[in-house]
């Protein structure tokens, strides 16, 4: 359980990184221009969608294009790898196996039950119990209206 934990809480964060890597590899300025300006790889991939600048620089357009493609590949791919991570942390490891316990008579467990005119408690095997029962203290016939178990 301590692994599952540890191993999503790392995975999570290393996404969060790869978001941040391919972030700022496709949308900040970090190319420098001749004139001492800067600009993004988003914003050279926008220039190159123009034809005639894709006519001119079609070797340069490639390679812009592919890294645009790998900066936001790295953010969808650790975005994924960030919800999976989160589901694992979230979504518990194995089932509570839950018990079930089934109600078995057993014949010889005694049962009692107050006797209605007296108040004694007269005690018996199921069987003893059905129907009416006579009580031990008074004589009443009366039927036990509920039955607890006997301890001695």
């Amino acid at each position: 359980m301590a692994i599952k934990a540890v191993l999503g809480s790392l995975t999570a964060i290393t996404s969060i990184i790869g978001i941040g890597i391919g972030f700022y590899f496709t949308y900040v300025p970090w190319f420098e221009l001749d004139d001492g300006s800067h600009f993004s790889l988003n914003q050279a991939y926008n220039n190159c969608q123009n034809d005639l600048v894709a006519f001119f620089a079609s070797e340069d357009c490639a390679g812009v294009e592919s890294m645009w493609l790998a900066g936001n590949g790295c953010c969808g791919l650790s975005l994924l790898l960030l919800i999976f991570s989160l589901l694992l942390l979230v979504i518990p490891s194995r089932r509570k196996e839950t018990t079930i316990v089934m109600n078995t008579q057993d014949s010889s467990q005694m049962w009692c039950a107050e006797c209605p005119e007296c108040g004694s408690l007269n005690a018996g095997t199921m069987k003893h119990m059905e129907g009416q029962i006579k009580c031990g203290g008074c004589g009443v016939l009366h039927s036990p209206e509920s039955l607890k178990k006997y301890d001695p």
